[in-house]
């Protein structure tokens, strides 16, 4: 494991856990519907893996936090 894959965990863990809690606080105190921030979380999901390209040395490191949450 590489100091970038290592960076890449870090960050992959923060923007994940990071964007559920945001989600769930708009969802709570601004009143947004489920549906609507489940699909932002998707998105925002989808849109890490240009993230997992760019950070990762080895892509299977990559692959680490998105099996996680499956």
């Amino acid at each position: 494991m590489s100091q970038l894959d290592l960076v890449g965990l870090v960050l992959s863990y923060t923007f994940a856990f990071g964007l559920l809690a945001l989600m769930e606080y708009t969802h709570r105190r601004l009143g947004w519907a489920r549906d609507l921030t489940r699909k932002i979380i998707h998105i925002g999901a989808g849109t890490w893996t240009f993230g997992i390209v760019l950070i990762f040395d080895h892509w299977w490191w990559g692959i680490v936090p998105t099996a996680t949450f499956v």
